[in-house]
């Protein structure tokens, strides 16, 4: 057989189209594979050793050999629609067929452009500020600015549970505020095409405790479960911090474990306008007394209350080709199906 007939067979719009078809559905198959495999790898038992490897070899590998097979399509796609350019008649209809198939490759290539960005998190206390960032696979990488959390709020329903978390940004660079904003979950803010997203929050609410034995007062700041020695023996465990609880204002609840015996008791802040208003109340609420625990007598100084924010930080260098590629592959859908008036049909 010529070989000029078995190029022009191969090269023909059909075999491109077929051929095109053909990579595009491995390309699809080989997706959904790298996307189970993510799924797979932690539920393999630790002793499997020879599978968990060869998965992970698949999962290193996969995104060349998908970047190979996109090239291949996207270079099937253009051919083939460089030859229907040069043979056809360039009409409306074909106008949008060119669109059509090119809006595939663009796509592609801004999928592909995609996995060279940037999906990572961060936590920055309130006040603080930070350039590190923590990436889905573990490496700990740095930004190219410093973000401070200025402040964060938690805004919460009436039934107690958050509706809305919001932090007050500041973005650093060359030693000065470049730029600040509001983030609030789903109102994504950006810096330099680095995109932050809330996710998540954590507030810390502390105590400062004063502890008189008759002989020296000391101060103890102390979060939940945190233990002190006042003295030797005697050991004082924080347990539940309320900011109000039962609208009697802050309150602090302590484990003691003395060589007498154990207590459970609470430290009220707003105790001495309690007794006013109630002046049997210790009687009856013994576990509210501040000298429950003799010699001791334990005071609620107040609370201290620390935010950390978790933010969310993507940063896509695909975005434009990809979203350049979907209003092409869209508009040349739409152009194909537009309605056209049919030819007069001309009078014997």
């Amino acid at each position: 057989m010529n070989i000029k007939n078995v190029f022009n067979r191969l090269t023909s719009n059909l075999s491109l189209l077929r051929l095109a078809v053909f990579v595009m559905l491995l390309l699809a198959v080989l997706l959904i594979i790298e996307t189970a495999t993510t799924f797979i790898i932690p539920m393999i038992p630790g002793d499997s050793l020879r599978t968990r490897y060869l998965l992970n070899l698949f999962a290193e590998s996969s995104p060349v050999l998908l970047g190979f097979i996109a090239s291949v399509l996207c270079l099937l796609i253009v051919a083939y629609v460089m030859k229907m350019s040069i043979i056809s008649k360039i009409t409306l209809r074909r106008a949008g067929l060119i669109l059509f198939h090119l809006g595939i490759p663009v796509m592609l290539a801004g999928y592909f452009a995609g996995k060279f960005g940037l999906d990572a998190e961060m936590h920055i206390p309130k006040g603080q500020s930070s350039n590190i960032i923590h990436t889905k696979d573990g490496r700990t990488e740095m930004l190219g600015f410093s973000i401070r959390c200025e402040g964060f709020d938690v805004i919460y329903n009436k039934d107690g549970s958050p509706a809305e978390f919001v932090s007050y940004l500041s973005f650093i660079k060359n030693g000065g505020v470049q730029k600040k904003s509001i983030l609030r979950v789903n109102h994504p803010v950006s810096f330099e095409g680095t995109t932050l997203y809330q996710s998540a929050y954590a507030c810390e609410e502390t105590s400062i405790i004063k502890i008189t034995d008759g002989s020296k007062t000391t101060w103890f700041k102390t979060g939940p479960g945190d233990e002190i020695n006042p003295v030797k023996g005697v050991t004082v465990r924080t347990g539940q911090i309320f900011s109000d609880l039962m609208d009697t204002g802050p309150a602090v609840e302590l484990f003691i474990e003395t060589p007498d015996g154990s207590y459970n008791m609470w430290l009220l802040k707003n105790l001495r306008k309690i007794i006013e208003r109630k002046p049997d109340f210790l009687e009856s609420h013994r576990e509210f007394d501040p000298a429950l625990v003799k010699p001791f007598i334990f005071m609620l100084e107040g609370l201290n209350s620390s935010c950390t924010t978790g933010l969310s930080v993507r940063k896509d260098p695909g975005l434009i080709l990809a979203a350049s590629g979907g209003i092409m592959f869209a508009v040349g859908i739409i152009i194909i199906f537009i309605p056209r008036p049919e030819p007069e049909k001309r009078r014997a």
